[in-house]
C-alpha cells in the first residue's frame, strides 16, 4: 500500500470538514433582544426547529427543513475520506470530484440560505454566516488544490533556461 503523505493530507482536510459541520454555519439573531441562535451544518443537513421563546414570548417556533445541499456536501466529505486511501488513479479522480462537489454544494447551500433568509430579514431578524461555513468551503478548496498539485498524472515540467550563445562579429 502506498503510504504517501498526500493521502493523509487529503483525508485530513476532508476529516476537518466533518468536524466543522458540527460548528455554527448560520447565526440567526434578533437585534431588538440581542439574542442569537446558531444553526450547525449537521442541523442544516438533517433539519431542526428554532425555538421562538429564545427571541421573546410572542415569537413562534420556526422549522428549518432539511437542506439537501448541506447533506450532499457532508456526503462529499465522507466520500473524500474513504476514497483518499484508494490506489493512485481512482483516488486522484474521486478526491477531485468529492472536493469540487463539496465546493459546489456549499455555494448552492449559501444561495438557498440567502433566498430563505430574505423572509427572516423582512421580519426583523439578522442572518449571518458563521466561521464553520467559511472554513468548510476553505477546507474543500484545500483538498482540491492538494489533489491537483500533488498528483501523479500532471507532470509539472519547467523548461531549463537555454544557454545563450552569442556570435562575435568580425
Amino acid at each position: 500500500m502506498d503510504k504517501s503523505p498526500v493521502k493523509f493530507i487529503r483525508a485530513g482536510a476532508f476529516g476537518l470538514v466533518l468536524v466543522f459541520f458540527f460548528l455554527p454555519f448560520v447565526v440567526v439573531s434578533c437585534p431588538n433582544t440581542d439574542k442569537a441562535v446558531s444553526v450547525t451544518g449537521i442541523q442544516l443537513s438533517t433539519g431542526t426547529v428554532i425555538r421562538g421563546a429564545t427571541f421573546g414570548p410572542n415569537v413562534e417556533n420556526r422549522r428549518i427543513p432539511l437542506h439537501w445541499q448541506a447533506l450532499a456536501a457532508l456526503l462529499c466529505a465522507v466520500a473524500g475520506i474513504v476514497v483518499s486511501f484508494l490506489p493512485k488513479k481512482p483516488s486522484f479522480f474521486a478526491c477531485l470530484i468529492a472536493g469540487a462537489g463539496g465546493i459546489l454544494f456549499m455555494i448552492l447551500l449559501r444561495t438557498r440560505i440567502a433566498a430563505e433568509g430574505a423572509e427572516w430579514v423582512n421580519q426583523g431578524f439578522r442572518l449571518t454566516y458563521a466561521s464553520g461555513f467559511w472554513t468548510t468551503i476553505t477546507l474543500f478548496c484545500i483538498a482540491v488544490v492538494v489533489t491537483l498539485v500533488f498528483n501523479p498524472y500532471i507532470k509539472w515540467k519547467f523548461p531549463a533556461p537555454r544557454k545563450r550563445t552569442t556570435r562575435r562579429r568580425r
